[in-house]
């Protein structure tokens, strides 16, 4: 039992990474962007950003995508659950375009096992995470690749779902 404390009191620290996911973004990652937000849906809104003040990387350099969801309700929260690895989040997509116009969309898959870490988002709060862009994608082309997250928000009875769509976010691969 006390294993099972220590280990979600950790999970509730600021930036707190498990299998390269980091839950829980600390204030300064939650910041975004003026006009950086998608479409608003359901009290929802998405965002996709950078960990960096730079859109352009290196073809060996790390790139750490911040996924912030905004809940703009003034009296519902709702929950999320992020997948370990990423590609088992539950309801959520990354679609991926390479430079050359190819579609490099991960499929998502499907786990029976409860694989990952539960986030609140309350009314008027803006939550996250954060992962590698190698998680879902191999970036190995020359150029700007376009990424957007799709997730789907339950209603709070739960008996219809809405897809939240965020803004495009442009990434550009340079040589070494």
């Amino acid at each position: 039992m006390k294993i099972y404390i220590f280990f979600f009191s950790l999970l509730m620290l600021p930036g707190f990474k498990t299998y390269g996911v980091q839950f829980d973004l600390t204030d300064s990652q939650k910041i975004v962007p003026m006009n950086q937000w998608g479409p608003l849906t359901y009290n929802t809104q998405i965002s996709i950003g950078l960990d960096s003040n730079t859109n352009k990387f290196r073809t060996n350099e790390i790139i750490n995508l911040l996924v912030r969801i905004k809940n703009v309700s003034t009296n519902d929260g709702f929950g999320m659950i992020v997948g370990l690895p990423i590609t088992f989040t539950e309801g959520a997509s990354f679609l991926v375009t390479s430079p050359s116009g190819k579609d490099l969309t991960p499929a998502m898959q499907h786990s029976y096992r409860l694989q990952g870490l539960a986030t609140w988002i309350q009314p008027n709060h803006v939550e996250g995470f954060a992962f590698h862009f190698d998680e879902i994608c191999q970036y190995n082309e020359i150029g700007t690749y376009k990424i957007l997250v799709k997730m789907q928000r339950p209603s709070p009875d739960r008996r219809k779902l809405f897809d939240v769509i965020s803004n495009p976010l442009y990434v550009t691969i340079i040589p070494d």
